[in-house]
């Protein structure tokens, strides 16, 4: 699958809205489990957004730290 063009604004489609749906879900689970959940969100990434690796493990990162940060502060 081709890298993302990011040279264009970001546009709602079925892809984004699939994979934000996803993404809340999974980071819910992890979440609740006590996992990060990095092993799902990477290929969730690639698969469905059609981020590169680098792209996906950056953001992968960045929503494993999101999801900490909202369960230490609840």
């Amino acid at each position: 699958m081709d890298a993302m063009d990011t040279s264009t604004p970001f546009t709602v489609d079925w892809h984004s809205l699939c994979t934000i749906a996803i993404v809340l879900t999974v980071g819910s689970v992890a979440a609740s489990a006590g996992v990060g959940g990095g092993a799902i969100f990477i290929p969730l990434l690639q698969a469905v957004a059609g981020f590169g690796l680098k792209d996906s493990t950056a953001l992968s990162q960045a929503l494993i730290t999101a999801g900490s940060l909202v369960t230490v502060a609840l």
